[in-house]
């Protein structure tokens, strides 16, 4: 018996110390352990301690243990801000839709080219306000006794007509200050060029020739405003002075001034070139200048001999001519130009021999005419006239007394009143024409 109880106290002492030996080596994590025998049963005892457990032979590292998800908490509930109204945007201008009309504008006189016998041709500055001429330069009008002067319907280019020599000059024009410079050759023409026309689109020039009794055609450079010849000459009767254009293009008429008739012709749009319109008609003695209406509905001739205007009216649809009542009496000599303002309310007429001028009241129905008042003054021998494009002004250039006479048109009743002394230009002038110029218009109040 007490062999037994002594067995089992040294069991136990081992145990104890085998206890303590492995959980050294546990906590060193690096000593290898002996696997204990197993003992035989003992007797049981008031509280036997656990067998221990041999540890591996190498010690696994522990897994870490997946964590079981939670569910997030819910959060505390925060305070709400008051909500706020939202101010209205400040109201933006709704844009029209409906373009809006370009600013009006008007017509204003700009220019003046005046071309005299001594060869030269001469630009002058009109003052809007006054109708007084400032000459800005003068040129060599590219030939001998110019006679015709031209200009495009843009103001870009004039054209000069030489007659004794030099065809037809072409010249460029400074839109700022009018100064001329000349382009490219003159064109040839025919014999004696008398007169000149740009037609009303700006592409093609007429030359009426004199001495050939031709017309020659020419279109124009739309870059340069140089000529360039189209087709032959088309025969006019026996000494053609004149020619003019209806507004829209479509046809000429030319003034024969020997055999008392005027040659019509038809326009080819897209060359320019002339076609002859039947049989000439017959009007008063030496018809020297037409003009046609600008309603296009009637020509005006100036018949110098018997000193009357003829009145004609145009088939809109063939283009000929048919005499529209009796010729009306110039009251002064030798009637040589015609010119009609811009509105076609009124007409003038230059008389040569006594120096003045007489305006008519055009009925805008039957194209008759009624005289305006008495006869105006001029300067020693107006052979030519031009309206400016504003209707406001009327030119003479006088070739006897070399000077340019201006006169301010009333333009209810179409009187003539001077509008100072007249200008100065070069020997024997010829022909006068104007330019316009566009500006805004100032709104009336």
């Amino acid at each position: 018996m007490r062999k037994s109880w002594l067995l089992a106290l040294v069991a136990l002492f081992c145990l104890s110390i085998w206890s303590l030996l492995l959980a050294g080596c546990s906590s060193s994590g690096g000593m290898a352990v002996l696997q204990p025998m197993p003992q035989p049963t003992q007797p049981a005892q008031p509280t036997p301690a656990p067998t221990p457990q041999p540890a591996d032979p190498m010690p696994q590292p522990t897994p870490t243990p997946t964590p079981t998800p939670q569910p997030a908490p819910d959060p505390a509930p925060q305070p709400q801000p008051t909500p706020q109204p939202t101010p209205d945007p400040a109201p933006q201008p709704t844009p029209d839709p409906t373009p809006q009309p370009a600013p009006p504008t008007t017509v204003v006189p700009h220019f003046a080219i005046v071309v005299s016998q001594d060869n030269t041709i001469a630009t002058y500055a009109i003052d809007p306000a006054t109708g007084e001429l400032h000459i800005t330069s003068s040129v060599g009008s590219g030939g001998s006794t110019p006679v015709s002067v031209a200009v495009d319907p843009t103001g870009h280019f004039a054209y000069v007509a030489n007659f004794m020599g030099g065809g037809v000059s072409a010249f460029s024009i400074d839109a700022d200050t009018g100064t001329l410079t000349p382009v490219g050759s003159p064109a040839v023409g025919g014999d004696g060029v008398r007169f000149v026309a740009v037609h009303p689109n700006g592409k093609f020039v007429y030359i009426v020739n004199a001495a050939s009794n031709n017309v020659s055609t020419y279109s124009i450079d739309p870059g340069t405003g140089a000529l360039s010849a189209v087709g032959s000459p088309v025969p006019t009767q026996h000494t053609p002075l004149s020619i003019a254009l209806d507004p829209k293009g479509t046809y000429a008429y030319v003034a024969n001034s020997d055999v008392n008739t005027i040659s019509m012709f038809a326009i080819v749009p897209a060359t320019g070139a002339l076609a002859i319109l039947g049989n000439p008609v017959t009007v008063g003695e030496n018809p020297t200048f037409v003009t046609v209406h600008a309603s296009g509905k009637f020509a005006y001739v100036a018949n110098t001999v018997s000193q009357t205007v003829s009145v004609l009216a145009i088939d809109p649809g063939s283009g000929t001519l048919a005499t529209a009542g009796d010729p009306v009496p110039t009251s002064g000599t030798f009637p040589i130009a015609i010119a009609g303002d811009p509105s076609g309310k009124f007409l003038y007429v230059a008389n040569v021999n006594t120096g003045d001028i007489c305006a008519f009241a055009v009925n805008s129905t039957t194209g008759a005419l009624s005289p305006i008042g008495t006869r105006v003054p001029t300067g020693d021998a107006p052979v030519s006239l031009n309206v400016d494009p504003s209707g406001k002004y009327l030119l003479a250039a006088n070739s006897q007394s070399d000077n340019v006479s201006v006169f301010a048109i009333d333009p209810k009743t179409g009187e003539i009143t001077s509008a100072g002394p007249p200008t100065p230009t070069g020997k024997t002038p010829s022909s006068v024409v104007t330019i316009g110029k566009l500006i805004n218009a100032t709104p009336s109040n």
